[in-house]
C-alpha cells in the first residue's frame, strides 16, 4: 500500500505547480501589502510591501528573469490591469538560499522610486515575537484556481491552520522542516502553488511567513511551508536600510 508520502511524491511528478486552491476573490484594498511581481507584465511571483522601498518575497523567484524586465504592481486585485507599476534596481536573495531544501527561502526587492502609500497599498507589519503554532493564518496570492492551469483573474484568499513543526516533522518525514520554517495544514481542495510562492502568510495583521516553493500537489490537502519572517529580522532590516 502506498505510503502519503509516496503519493505525494507521485502527483508531484505527473502534476505542474500553480496558483491558490479553494480560494475566495479579494477584495480591493483587503490585502493592501501584496505586491505582484511580473516579468513583461506577465505575473510570476507574490510579495509583501515593507516600506516605501522594498518588498519581501521569495529567493526561488529570482531565477525567472533579468531584474531589468520585472516589475512591482501594487494597488490592484487584478492580474493583469490596474495598479501602480514601480521598476526595480535590486533583487537580493538571502546568501544562503538553498534551492534543493528551501532552506532561507527569503528576497528583498528594492523599487527605483518609493511606493505612494494610500487606502490601497500600505506596508505590512513584522513580527516581534514568534506566531502561535496553533492559530489561523490567511495567505493571500495570484495564480490559478483548478488543474490544469486556469488562471484567475483576481487576487485570491485562503485562511490555513497552523501546524506545529514536530507535528510536521513527524508527517512529512523524511523531509527535513526547518526551524525557520512555518508548515501549515489547509483542508483538501485548498493550497498554496507557484503563482504564490513569494506571497504572505499573515496573522492578526503581521507578516509571519513568506509562501515557499512547495513540492506538493495543488490543493490535495497535505502540508504547506513558509519561509518564517521572524528568524530572518536581522538579515531584513540589514538590506533595506
Amino acid at each position: 500500500m502506498l505510503t502519503q508520502l509516496q503519493i505525494l511524491l507521485f502527483c508531484t511528478a505527473i502534476t505542474p505547480i500553480f496558483g491558490i486552491f479553494g480560494g475566495k476573490t479579494a477584495e480591493l484594498g483587503q490585502f493592501p501589502h501584496v505586491a505582484s511581481l511580473r516579468l513583461n507584465n506577465f505575473h510570476f511571483c507574490s510579495g509583501s510591501i515593507i516600506s516605501e522601498k522594498f518588498i519581501l518575497t521569495s529567493a526561488y523567484c529570482k531565477s525567472r528573469g533579468s531584474i531589468e524586465l520585472i516589475t512591482a504592481v501594487v494597488g490592484t486585485i487584478h492580474q493583469v490591469n490596474g495598479g501602480d507599476h514601480y521598476n526595480i534596481v535590486k533583487y537580493l536573495n538571502h546568501e544562503n538560499w538553498t534551492q534543493a531544501s528551501l532552506l532561507n527561502d527569503i528576497a528583498i526587492v528594492e523599487v527605483k522610486t518609493p511606493i505612494r502609500f494610500n487606502k490601497f497599498v500600505q506596508p505590512i507589519r513584522l513580527p516581534t515575537k514568534l506566531f502561535d503554532d496553533k492559530g489561523i493564518a490567511t495567505v493571500s496570492g495570484f495564480g490559478t484556481v483548478s488543474y490544469p492551469n486556469v488562471p484567475s483573474k483576481y487576487l485570491m484568499w485562503v485562511d490555513q491552520r497552523i501546524l506545529g513543526l514536530e507535528r510536521c516533522r513527524i508527517a512529512n518525514a523524511p523531509v527535513i522542516v526547518y526551524d525557520s520554517q512555518i508548515c501549515s495544514h489547509p483542508d483538501a481542495g485548498q493550497g498554496i502553488c507557484e503563482g504564490d510562492i513569494g506571497g504572505a502568510l499573515v496573522m492578526d495583521g503581521t507578516l509571519i511567513g513568506i509562501a515557499s516553493k512547495s513540492t506538493y500537489y495543488c490543493g490535495s490537502g497535505l502540508h504547506d511551508f513558509y519561509t518564517n519572517v521572524y528568524f530572518y529580522l536581522d538579515w531584513v532590516t540589514n538590506n533595506s536600510n
